[in-house]
């Protein structure tokens, strides 16, 4: 019984196939299907709408390499366009693991808070839609008619979102 024991084991050991080590070539090729599957991972990302990139963008938080700590994953970074070493990728006061909207339409306005009913904002002739993930600073703020800010946001169909909402200095030394 052992020498059929001692059989079956050594007719598995040579029954694997042999081990066969990486060559430059392996590599290389290995390399060109990563960049294409990165392409065809962008082109996918690209024609998500909007809430279903806000999704993967949460899925995707935790998983692989985040080269700026920003909670958004090098992979949605690099899909999207954003810079993996900066957590504020196109420097509109919105860190990327809160910023919903880096291909969207840009839309800015300055000046002095004509109404805010806590939803929409009108400041100047520019009209935005407030929202939970709107920033403010300071985050002490409190938006009211007479203030003067600047409004960075983002064109979504046709209502502007307000990413971001800052307090400046009015003109002429008012609020």
């Amino acid at each position: 019984m052992p020498r059929l024991i001692l059989a079956l084991i050594f007719s598995a050991i040579y029954a694997l196939p042999a081990y066969a080590a990486p060559t430059l070539a392996s590599a290389r090729s290995e390399a060109r299907t990563l960049a294409a599957k990165k392409k065809k991972f962008a082109l996918t990302v690209s024609q998500l709408s909007t809430a279903n990139r806000i999704k993967l963008k949460s899925l995707l938080a935790k998983s692989g390499t985040d080269a700026d700590n920003d909670g958004v994953s090098d992979d949605y970074e690099s899909a999207v366009g954003s810079n993996l070493c900066n957590s504020d990728s196109d420097s509109d006061g919105v860190p990327d693991n809160r910023d919903n909207n880096e291909d969207a339409p840009e839309v800015e306005a300055q000046g002095e808070v004509v109404s805010f009913d806590g939803t929409t904002l009108v400041v100047g002739s520019t009209t935005f839609t407030v929202n939970d993930s709107t920033v403010l600073r300071p985050s002490s703020l409190t938006i009211t008619a007479g203030i003067c800010v600047e409004v960075k946001g983002h064109a979504d169909g046709a209502t502007n979102i307000a990413d971001r909402v800052k307090q400046e200095d009015c003109p002429g030394g008012g609020d």
